[in-house]
């Protein structure tokens, strides 16, 4: 896959959520700003206990579409991201009006009442779903009430179906996302989500990778290997409808650890994905992502496969004479390096973060 150079990405200051022009979010707690990675779930609304969430590892509603849904997120230990695209588009009328005056009227009860109830510092982000329309009169409306109503406090997000596209946006939205597994499949398409992130004039920051039912067993390696490109947060579709209970599928005994994992890999995950050396394999099919921090070099490795893979990485221009291979969360040394060469086995649908010892 042949990149082009980034294009430089906007930030946006928030006085509830921050995102860097990396990516990076930062949240209010109390007087300070702390380093967020959201995994977000789209929720159940027939689920009566949400507490399923918290104990899986998801820190976000995604898709919170009114006041009880972020009062619920609130109660259940989870953040909200707003869903505001049913005041763009055609919607049932028993969910909120179509009349166009009582929709405006809609949207600004429904944000004043956010902020009455104290909810603000709970609620993140807004959430544009866009897979099928463009920018028209509507969209522009509900933008500026919500720009308006919000007193730069929470940032917009964007989910790109037509990711190509989301250049497009670049004054209205303040971040954005793509699929990295599309519905129905468990083979990754990290791809996607790294030529938005390099799409000439794309300038909102590259932020969510969006995981879909039928990932399956493959949601660990999906994920790290999301990470591995630059991804600063994950959105998981769903849990009832017509995905089925989340307590049923593979992601629910996966996500614990892997939300302890992340937690430990943000020194990683903040740091750049551009290092000054580069690496080559010899099994295209693994995802790899290379970090510096500290003067001091990682590997983080996604098996996407069905079988064991035993790999050859050589290391391109790499700034010391690394002596060992150590696993990043438990420091237990283990593969080979040998004349700027790692020699690794990764399980199926497995990851592995490693750091490079001098």
């Amino acid at each position: 896959l042949v990149l082009s150079e980034k294009t430089v990405k906007k930030s946006f200051d928030g006085s509830v959520t921050r995102v860097d022009m990396h990516g990076n979010i930062e949240i209010r707690q109390g007087a300070k700003y702390i380093p967020f990675f959201p995994i977000g779930i789209y929720t159940d609304e027939n689920r009566k206990d949400w507490s399923i969430y918290k104990k899986m590892g998801f820190n976000l509603n995604m898709w919170a579409s009114n006041v009880p849904s972020v009062r619920k997120s609130k109660e259940y230990g989870l953040y909200s991201m707003m869903q505001i695209v049913q005041y763009i588009v055609p919607v049932d009328e028993e969910w909120i009006p179509q009349d166009p005056k009582k929709k405006i009227e809609h949207l600004h009860k429904t944000l004043q009442s956010i902020k009455k109830e104290a909810l603000w510092n709970d609620l993140l982000f807004y959430y544009v779903d866009n897979e099928f329309y463009h920018i028209e009169k509507p969209f522009k409306q509900v933008i500026d009430i919500v720009r308006h109503e919000d007193e730069n406090a929470h940032p917009i997000y964007m989910l790109s179906g037509a990711y190509g596209l989301a250049r497009m946006y670049n004054d209205y939205i303040d971040l954005t996302g793509t699929y990295v597994a599309e519905d129905g499949y468990e083979r990754p398409i990290i791809e996607t989500f790294e030529v938005l992130n390099h799409t000439p004039n794309q300038k909102q920051p590259v932020v969510f990778a969006q995981i879909n039912r039928g990932v399956g067993k493959n949601f660990k390696a999906v994920v790290f290997g999301a990470i591995a490109k630059g991804a600063k947060g994950i959105g998981f579709w769903r849990d009832g409808g017509s995905a089925g209970k989340i307590e049923e599928r593979p992601v629910f005994k996966q996500l614990p650890k892997i939300a302890k994992e992340i937690a430990q890999m943000m020194p990683l995950i903040r740091s750049s994905t551009t290092t000054q050396w580069k690496v080559e394999s010899d099994h295209e099919k693994l995802i790899i992502g290379t970090r510096m921090v500290k003067n001091e070099g990682y590997l983080i490795i996604a098996n996407p496969e069905r079988k064991k893979t035993s790999v050859h990485i050589k290391l391109k221009d790499f700034p010391y004479h690394p002596k060992r291979v150590e696993d990043y969360f438990s420091h237990q040394v283990f593969g080979d390096v040998n004349n700027y060469i790692v020699t690794l086995t990764i399980n199926p649908y497995d990851a592995m973060v490693v750091k490079l010892t001098k």
